[in-house]
């Protein structure tokens, strides 16, 4: 599959859609493609280390839920 030639036949076929409710479903689905692209933003090696000591701390002091209780948490649902 190239990439390129994808995006061609898409276009081509998104140019002659007449329904409304298909292109209102795609829509939904690039608004959901950007809100997750938003969502996942590079870190900085500065950020990165000041987000492991945050969690480190945490555990340290026992901020934190271990495996076990979400085992036992989902096995409710």
């Amino acid at each position: 599959m190239n990439l390129q030639s994808e995006k061609i036949k898409l276009i081509e076929w998104l140019q002659e859609i007449k329904d409304i409710a298909i292109l209102e479903k795609v829509a939904k689905i690039r608004a959901r493609s950007l809100e997750n692209k938003s969502e996942v933003q590079e870190l900085t090696e500065e950020a990165y280390v000041s987000e492991i000591k945050k969690a480190e701390e945490e555990i340290r002091e026992g901020e934190f839920v271990s495996h076990e209780a979400v085992g036992k948490a989902i096995k409710k649902w």
